[in-house]
């Protein structure tokens, strides 16, 4: 499931919390990336993995992974490594409504969008099994 965490404090011991996602992106997870890429940035940058140098943009035009946007280097740094939680203030609507649809991942955002109208969610907030949710209108509504 998608953790989500309403402020810094609810960060658990032993999950480094990540401001500077491009930085991140580009001396850690860029290393990690797969085929697992596909589908993940549907509305961020539509990337489809090619290889450990380049994705497939959603205009079908090859691009190094260094020219991904910070949203889309974000929702991979999240999907990517579990030990960290990473800040989402630099992403935009896109981005964080593919955010929503992780299953997987940390995340410190200041809100989610719903732009591609799917409900079905699985996020915990702060890691309280009280605020797990599985639909996106019930979650934004609390």
């Amino acid at each position: 499931m998608l953790h989500l965490y309403s402020d810094k404090e609810c960060i658990p011991e032993g999950i480094k919390y990540i401001r500077d996602n491009v930085r991140y992106f580009i001396d850690i997870t860029i290393n990690k990336l797969d085929s697992r890429v596909n589908k993940l940035l549907q509305l961020t940058d539509g990337a489809v993995y090619l290889n450990k140098d380049y994705f497939t943009d959603k205009y079908g035009c090859s691009v190094p992974w260094i020219d991904l946007s910070t949203g889309g280097m974000t929702l991979l740094n999240i999907f990517y490594n579990d030990d960290c939680c990473f800040d989402t203030l630099e992403c935009g609507r896109n981005a964080l409504t593919d955010l929503k649809n992780f299953s997987v991942g940390r995340a410190y955002p200041d809100h989610i969008w719903n732009l591609d109208k799917k409900d079905k969610i699985d996020v915990i907030v702060d890691d309280n099994p009280d605020y797990r949710y599985t639909s996106f209108e019930r979650w934004e509504n609390d």
